[in-house]
């Protein structure tokens, strides 16, 4: 550390003060996830940056907000955010009229599978209300950035994920439209979005398929 600290030290005298930032800026690296952070999306907003838009949605609970940096097999440089949102699943005990509906969809699918009709939906209710009772509800969005254009990135991917307390984990991709809401700052879970909606009504198959984690393994 020393001899590279006396190697810039001699490269800055010869080169002068006026130099030095080009100095470091040519063996500096960026950082992912500041330039993510600092920049805007401008079909969200045009002045709006995305650190402040993402980890100060009103949904997202105090101090649970992650961000990440990683490559991905397309060796794109990755960043990730996730939150924990609170509403949402404060939300999911009070469905109203969808948990019937999620309960007999799940019949239903019973049925398709199986060629069975259940006796009597007592446990179809105990698997609906257990899918509705996540430990937790995390919100995942991805962002790429650009290999071309210096500082500029896309959101990639968006996604609720499901945490039980058993372990389980349920992830279901949306559209990376939901952003709107983000950036507006309105609630994610609404009866009238069709992709919520069917989210939801799959929930239950998707919790009953998901196994828990093996006694002993990490998740």
């Amino acid at each position: 550390m020393q001899q590279k600290l006396m190697f810039i030290g001699a490269v800055l005298a010869l080169t002068g003060p006026a130099q030095a930032f080009d100095f470091f800026g040519l063996f500096g690296e960026d950082d992912p996830i500041s330039t993510v952070q600092e920049g805007v999306l401008p079909q969200y907003s045009q002045t709006v940056k995305t650190g402040p838009a993402l980890e100060h949605y009103y949904d997202c609970a105090a101090d649970s907000a992650r961000w990440q940096s990683f490559t991905s097999e397309r060796e794109e440089s990755m960043v990730s955010f996730t939150c924990s949102l609170k509403d949402f699943k404060a939300g999911l005990s009070d469905l109203g009229v969808m948990q019937p509906l999620m309960t007999f969809g799940s019949g239903l699918q019973s049925l398709f599978n199986s060629g069975d009709i259940p006796d009597d939906f007592s446990e179809l209710n105990d698997l609906t209300d257990k899918a509705l009772a996540p430990e937790s509800v995390e919100l995942q969005i991805s962002f790429a950035l650009s290999l071309v254009n210096k500082g500029e990135f896309e959101p990639r991917s968006f996604a609720l994920q499901f945490i039980y307390p058993d372990g389980r984990m349920v992830t279901n991709e949306i559209s990376i439209q939901h952003l709107k809401q983000i950036y507006a700052d309105k609630p994610l879970l609404v009866s009238s979005d069709r992709e919520i909606t069917d989210l939801l009504l799959a929930l239950p198959q998707a919790y009953q398929s998901a196994k828990p984690p093996a006694r002993g393994s990490s998740l």
